[in-house]
């Protein structure tokens, strides 16, 4: 695991890095073309855990390191390209900013920009761990079946994240960063009282609405300080996900003490909420275009929503509970 947080927080700057030089000018597309990727990744988790993982075992997960493989030789081509290039993405880089801010305000302008990410990030993990439990609790969903609600959120953001980036090149990226932070409060104060079928197109339009900024962050804070494609991406991509990362355990201390469903719906409703109050305090455009860890393993999940179940359908003959109990 720490192999992998290493491998991940020294690709990304850099991967960064090569998709502004290769973006013809067009920042916010380009960085949504990438980070895609990875959100496509990530939204197909659940789809292989339903299909693999939950039927025949962890193990076979392996089988998908040949993807691995193939990357390490498309990897290996782009680094050449790069390394042609090199000297052209250094002149670019040496260009001065041209947003007329003073050295005070772009930190400020970047404290802000990073607390978003951070509060996002936080938002959008802790709905990733904790949605198929919201789900299994309130709506009595098999693994398999929450895995697939959870597959419609990742996919959304993967959406979210790809056309976030175009609208911010053509209308400016600010109102792009307004529109996701605010916009997804209603939907988020919505959710808790939802039903199953409007849970899931809730959630969609959470993760749409919500990724739509991430490009629009990144392309944003690289224009306030131009020549630090790098540096602004190790610190959006490594350092504030990596915080939103180690704040969600403590969600989990709480959620797990609280033991209750509706402590994980006030939960997912004051993320978003924070987020939105706090995005008042953000800087003037500087845009060029004006309840329960994660770590549980599938089969406990399964065998402790099935114990509910069988708790709410036995309640009134405790004799056929206590047998099928002693049958798990």
């Amino acid at each position: 695991a720490a192999l992998i947080g290493i491998g991940s927080s020294t690709f990304h700057p850099e991967a960064s890095r090569i998709a502004r030089l290769a973006s013809g000018g067009r920042y916010g597309l380009a960085q949504s073309t990438f980070q895609v990727g990875g959100n496509t990744g990530t939204a197909f988790g659940p789809l292989l855990a339903a299909a693999i993982i939950i039927p025949f075992g962890q193990g076979n997960v392996a089988w998908i390191g040949l993807f691995a493989l193939f990357s390490l030789g498309l990897l290996y081509a782009i680094s050449r390209w790069y390394r042609a290039h090199l000297n052209l993405f250094k002149l670019k880089a040496g260009q001065a900013a041209t947003h007329g801010l003073s050295r005070k305000r772009v930190i400020a302008s970047l404290a802000v920009l990073a607390f978003l990410v951070f509060s996002k990030f936080f938002y959008m993990t802790s709905l990733t761990s904790y949605f198929t439990f919201y789900l299994i609790e309130k709506f009595d969903l098999s693994v398999a079946s929450s895995q697939l609600h959870l597959f419609l959120f990742l996919g959304a953001v993967a959406a979210g994240t790809f056309f976030g980036g175009p609208i911010g090149d053509r209308i400016g990226r600010k109102a792009v960063i307004w529109f996701s932070i605010l916009g997804a409060a209603p939907f988020t104060l919505a959710l808790p009282y939802a039903d199953l079928f409007w849970t899931s197109v809730l959630s969609v339009i959470i993760g749409f609405v919500l990724a739509s900024a991430f490009s629009a962050i990144v392309v944003y804070a690289q224009e306030l300080v131009p020549g630090n494609v790098g540096m602004i991406a190790g610190l959006f991509f490594g350092l504030m996900f990596g915080a939103a990362a180690l704040a969600l355990p403590c969600s989990a201390i709480w959620l797990t003490a609280t033991a209750s469903c509706s402590s994980t719906r006030c939960a997912l409703t004051c993320r978003c909420s924070a987020s939105s109050r706090f995005f008042c305090l953000g800087p003037n455009n500087a845009d060029s275009n004006a309840d329960f860890p994660v770590h549980h393993h599938a089969g406990h999940l399964a065998t402790q929503g099935s114990g509910r179940r069988l708790e709410r359908r036995t309640r009134g003959d405790p004799g056929v509970a206590d047998r099928r109990r002693a049958r798990q």
